[in-house]
């Protein structure tokens, strides 16, 4: 399965490598939205061919600034997957940052992979790209309009609805930050993914809200930045995939 996915990947890389000469002229035309797109699918191959994608990333006028990170399953964090939960190892989340050209914002971006498809899935899942506010500003941030959509914003944070109903096996999403710096040096940024899904066939519900992040018990451990908790109710459940001080980006 590894083999054929590797392939698969190798073969997108290859097809980048044809057309993203023509994609490179038209690189800077793209509007933040479509660029955003064109990163995403080229970080789909970073695993299997990590300097083939920088080149496909270099075709686009982009840099990779942050490595990308795999956010790890946290089971203290919440109350566990229950045997109704599709498992944590069943999504992937990936976080990464990118310099556009000579643009003076840097793109934080976060990529989730289904690898299964899911029976009881919650209301909505949520996603935060979280970063040093004394570092970075806030410019701006979109969803992928299929899957994943803007919920909200605080100082330091952008939370994102996935709405997980509509994934299925082989499928993903993507939420795109765009920040500005205000301060040269290191900069940690984090993502934090809370799944929900049902016990029963009875639902519930699930809300979400902006704390400081150095009162949070799941905090992403970042400073001057606030993060977000979830408040479930009824037959709704949750589990997060979290890490502290997920990419540190040299601005």
């Amino acid at each position: 399965m590894k083999k054929r996915m590797a392939t698969a990947f190798l073969g997108v890389l290859m097809l980048l490598s044809c057309v993203m000469p023509a994609m490179a002229a038209e690189s800077q035309e793209m509007n933040d939205e479509d660029f955003d797109m064109a990163v995403a699918e080229a970080m789909r191959g970073y695993d299997f061919d990590p300097e083939g994608t920088k080149d496909a990333l270099a075709e686009l006028d982009a840099t990779l600034i942050g490595e990308p990170t795999k956010v790890e399953y946290s089971s203290n964090a919440d109350e566990g997957a229950s045997l109704m939960s599709t498992l944590p190892s069943n999504y992937e989340l990936v976080v990464y940052s990118i310099k556009r050209g000579n643009s003076s914002n840097y793109l934080l971006q976060w990529r989730l992979d289904c690898n299964k498809t899911e029976t009881s899935p919650g209301t909505v899942d949520y996603i935060s790209i979280e970063w040093d506010s004394a570092r970075a500003n806030y410019y701006s941030s979109s969803g992928d309009s299929k899957h994943s959509t803007v919920q909200g914003r605080n100082t330091g944070i952008v939370l994102f609805n996935v709405e997980d109903e509509n994934m299925t096996a082989g499928t993903w999403s993507v939420g795109t930050v765009y920040v500005t710096p205000t301060k040269s040096g290191a900069m940690e940024i984090g993502s934090k993914y809370t799944h929900t899904y049902t016990r029963t066939s009875v639902t519930g519900s699930a809300s979400s809200s902006f704390v400081i992040s150095a009162n949070a018990t799941t905090g992403l451990g970042l400073t001057y930045t606030y993060t977000y908790t979830i408040t479930t109710t009824g037959n709704m459940e949750s589990w997060m995939l979290w890490a502290d001080n997920t990419i540190t980006m040299h601005l």
